[in-house]
């Protein structure tokens, strides 16, 4: 999951491997987008807020191949990190992680002050194998971000849901990528709709957006 796999390395990024980094950004960004989707307007501007910063953050390292010892030596990289350990950004992360652990009772542990800020110096980069095992991260800290997911998307819909069913649906939409704002057509509906009926909670999306 995008939010565990982000604090395994977000304390050395400069020594954590293209790879590792490409992989977690991009569901990281991707995660962000699909909450931006649903989000409740409470929380709307934070999340928008993560997702812009982040994805200009993964812009930044792709230009650079991923290299996160490079991020010293590269200006946008840099900008886009002093951007992403900025006091703003760290209260957008803040009220997230609140309204997380409103919704599913965890507390999401806020990994963007182990960042560094402007004027850091990152020590050389380490060689690291792509393909060593990673260490585990948590499963109730994946499972807390899902459920909140799920909350987050049936929200806009005010049916009530239980823990079980916001995990279901926020597993399954995450699952199946559903990220891209400019699709949202009848296929991206029917996708959601579907998920519903998967986890068995009574929502009429059709109904819904004839509102």
């Amino acid at each position: 999951m995008a939010s565990t796999g982000f604090a395994e390395i977000s304390s050395d990024l400069e020594s954590t491997s293209p790879g590792r980094l490409r992989e977690v950004f991009s569901e990281l960004v991707s995660t962000l987008s699909s909450m931006s989707e649903f989000a409740p307007p409470r929380i709307y501007v934070s999340i928008a807020k993560l997702a812009e910063t982040y994805e200009s953050f993964a812009s930044a390292l792709e230009a650079i191949d991923w290299q996160g010892g490079m991020i010293a030596k590269d200006a946008a990289a840099t900008s886009a990190a002093v951007r992403l350990a900025s006091d703003e950004i760290e209260l957008a992360q803040a009220d997230l992680g609140e309204f997380i652990d409103t919704e599913c009772q965890v507390v999401i542990e806020n990994v963007i002050n182990k960042l560094p800020s402007e004027g850091t110096t990152l020590p050389d980069p380490l060689v690291q194998d792509e393909n060593q095992e990673l260490p585990d991260v948590s499963a109730d800290n994946e499972q807390s971000v899902a459920a909140s997911f799920g909350f987050l998307v049936v929200e806009r819909f005010g049916v009530a849901i239980t823990n079980e069913q916001a995990l279901c649906i926020g597993t399954a939409l995450i699952n199946k990528n559903i990220i891209n704002n400019s699709q949202l057509d009848i296929n991206y509906w029917n996708m959601v709709q579907q998920t519903f009926d998967e986890c068995l909670v009574t929502i009429n999306v059709a109904e819904f957006l004839q509102k």
